[in-house]
């Protein structure tokens, strides 16, 4: 049995991922960035929307990590704490317009 084939093809390459033909003709996706990700599906379109779904959930993560971290800092203030807020209300740009 042959190893997986590493897929050079341009219409075969998936951003940030290194994409092996397998023997049985399944796909594997390994993650570029830390090898920890890794992706297999027999169809290869399949196999793309997962790794870009996973792309995602790896953003959305990280964001909320960074988020939480400054919403965390002291003496920061948020709009949704009472009276911690911004205490100037936004214009009210319908009504400015008129004028």
């Amino acid at each position: 049995m042959s190893a997986a084939r590493l897929a050079r093809e341009a219409e075969r390459q998936i951003a940030g991922f290194a994409v092996y033909e397998l023997p049985d003709g399944s796909w594997r996706a390994v993650s570029q960035q830390d090898g920890a990700r890794i992706v297999e599906h027999e169809r290869w379109c399949e196999l793309a929307w997962m790794c870009v779904s996973s792309r995602i959930a790896d953003e959305l993560r990280v964001a909320g990590e960074e988020l939480a971290a400054r919403m965390a800092e002291p003496g920061r203030a948020w709009r949704n704490e009472p009276g911690k807020g911004i205490d100037a209300q936004p214009p009210d740009v319908a009504r400015e317009l008129r004028r």
